[in-house]
């Protein structure tokens, strides 16, 4: 089966339809907050960066707080959750709840 078959394919989850990148989106922001993350590198999926999720009540929006600046080298340890890039920027850019 092709890429653009499994990402559209109909998925029912609570009741709902949702095509596979609603059902991660939605897994995603079901994240607990104050929690750590990690980003892998889209140009070289051996860099990663973390950074925690908090949110911010005044403007009740998630924000995220310590991002390491650079890219690290190496595998995100076990204890840390890969968020998914699409979340990832939707946080950065203050678009997500």
């Amino acid at each position: 089966m092709s890429i653009s078959k499994l990402l559209f394919k109909k998925i029912t989850t609570r009741g709902s339809e949702m095509n596979s990148v609603q059902r991660d989106m939605f897994q995603y922001s079901q994240f607990p907050k104050g929690k750590q993350y990690a980003l892998i590198n889209p140009e070289n999926p051996n860099e990663f960066k973390t950074f925690f999720l908090i949110h911010n009540y005044v403007s009740n929006r998630t924000q995220i707080i310590g991002e390491t600046p650079n890219w690290v080298y190496g595998e995100v340890p076990p204890g840390i959750q890969v968020i998914h890039p699409m979340r990832y920027s939707k946080i950065k850019s203050g678009t997500s709840l």
